[in-house]
């Protein structure tokens, strides 16, 4: 009895001990699946909290190859296709580097970032940088990236100082604790997007040359159009579902794109005085209303700090000023908005600009400012045209417009 009695607690530590043993050997498989569909399925995990994507090794690891990096705000995520570019420069790697909310002082941080913690080797030779207003603004306050590193970075945290975000190191104990918070709070979704992304590596290859659709896709498709199914799957999220091909879905969903199965919204048209009636995100007016001129030293400053990092590094880079709908050109004082475009020409001498303010008509929005999917595939190739012809030679790859 006294030896039964004694074994109890050595076999509930070693029923303990293989239970966590089975959890690493599974989370250390998700963890290369999800690796591998980061580096060669297109997975985009993080579409709620795009700025994470920075913890992340795959985005930066090197091939030898040129790496061409977009930057900037949503719009720049949803208005620049990534897609667009590795077809229009498949000697290149392209990373989708946008994050909601990003400012000058956030692009100027994560490319710090990537260098102090990936290594110089890991930053672009090309950035194509979308800005608006805002960008240039600082708007609005606290801003998800910096709050990120600081919550879920193992290596850094941030400090603000007067015209930049710097990085502090953090200590083991801080770095530990970050690095288990995020292994255990966003680890799931990391793992979920990379089995998607298999699923739909399945999916758009299982086709034989005798049928239009995969046999997969088409089992799907018809256990969606079952009764019920639809309104189930929407309890949990997938509204989208009852109106778009699983395939769809599947591809929207390791995406980084938020917007692609959204209907587009009704943008009303209001006048300058009629805008602080208007219901939208409560800091826009701060937005609209922004008089370069005041605190033109500090956006000055911020900017040159961004310009600063590429022109030491090398970076070549083309800043495009991206369209707006008609709606928000309403708005905004003429005067103001000339001013913003001197102010961000004038620090950003060595840097391409591109004013595209005006290049799409409304039809070709979602909302205020991010495009519809038509809209964002010819805004691409417009700007990939002058990529090609203003940047570019023969020995990066692309063939140079005459």
């Amino acid at each position: 009895m006294f030896t039964r009695h004694s074994d109890k607690p050595l076999l509930a530590l070693s029923a303990m001990t293989s239970i966590v043993l089975l959890l690493s050997v599974i989370a250390s498989g998700l963890s290369a699946i999800s690796a591998w569909a980061e580096r060669d399925l297109n997975a985009f995990p993080f579409k709620n909290e795009d700025w994470l994507r920075y913890l992340l090794p795959t985005p930066f690891e090197t091939t030898g190859r040129d790496r061409l990096m977009i930057a900037g705000a949503s719009t720049a995520r949803e208005n620049l296709r990534y897609e667009v570019f590795e077809a229009a420069f498949p000697d290149h790697d392209v990373f989708q580097g946008s994050f909601v909310y990003a400012t000058f002082e956030d692009v100027a941080v994560s490319l710090e970032y990537i260098e102090k913690v990936y290594g110089a080797e890991a930053l672009p030779d090309i950035m194509v940088f979308g800005i608006a207003p805002r960008v240039a603004a600082n708007e609005p306050d606290d801003r998800p990236f910096t709050m990120g590193l600081n919550r879920y970075s193992p290596y850094y945290a941030t400090e603000q100082e007067p015209t930049h975000i710097a990085l502090k190191p953090k200590g083991p104990l801080e770095g530990l604790l970050a690095r288990s918070r995020f292994l255990f709070s966003k680890s799931p979704e990391r793992y979920r997007i990379g089995l998607l992304a298999v699923l739909n590596h399945h999916l758009t290859n299982g086709a034989s040359a005798a049928e239009d659709e995969p046999a997969l896709a088409k089992a799907a498709n018809w256990l969606l159009d079952l009764p019920g199914v639809g309104t189930v799957l929407g309890k949990f999220g997938y509204p989208e579902l009852r109106d778009f091909a699983f395939q769809d879905v599947v591809q929207y969903s390791i995406s980084p794109y938020k917007y692609t199965l959204d209907r587009p919204l009704d943008v009303p048209m209001v006048t300058r005085e009629d805008y602080e009636g208007d219901p939208v995100v409560e800091w826009w007016p701060s937005v609209y209303f922004w008089d370069p001129k005041q605190n033109e030293e500090a956006t000055r400053a911020r900017i040159k700090h961004f310009a600063d990092f590429f022109e030491r590094h090398g970076i070549r880079v083309l800043v495009v000023n991206l369209p707006e709908h008609e709606a928000s050109r309403l708005v905004f004082d003429e005067t103001d908005y000339q001013a913003y475009l001197e102010i961000v020409r004038s620090e950003l001498k060595s840097a391409v600009f591109l004013d595209l303010r005006d290049a799409l008509d409304p039809v070709d929005f979602h909302d205020r400012e991010h495009t519809t999917t038509e809209g964002s595939i010819r805004l691409t190739n417009k700007i990939i045209q002058d990529l090609k012809a203003r940047m570019l030679t023969p020995s990066d790859g692309a063939q140079v417009a005459r």
